[in-house]
């Protein structure tokens, strides 16, 4: 189960946000945010961390838009 909390990591970067801004956001370390990640992606039992931000957008799961522009969540997130 997703609790809100988990939820947080990729609604940031779903709204644009690098991953630096979502960790300076949540007070969490780099390592923080990635632990997150990965348990989101479990759940939503995807393999990228841009597909947990798409399927937990397509799901209502967070809010973000899903038309958000596909170049910038892949160089937020490519660092991964």
């Amino acid at each position: 189960m997703l609790g809100a909390k988990l939820l947080e990591a990729p609604e940031g970067i779903s709204l644009g946000m690098t991953c630096q801004e979502v960790c300076g956001m949540l007070g969490i370390s780099r390592t923080a945010l990635k632990f997150r990640l990965s348990r989101v992606r479990d759940a939503l039992g995807v393999e990228s961390n841009l597909e947990a931000v798409r399927t937990a957008i397509y799901a209502s799961l967070i809010a973000g838009t899903p038309h958000v522009e596909t170049t910038r969540v892949d160089e937020t997130i490519s660092v991964w």
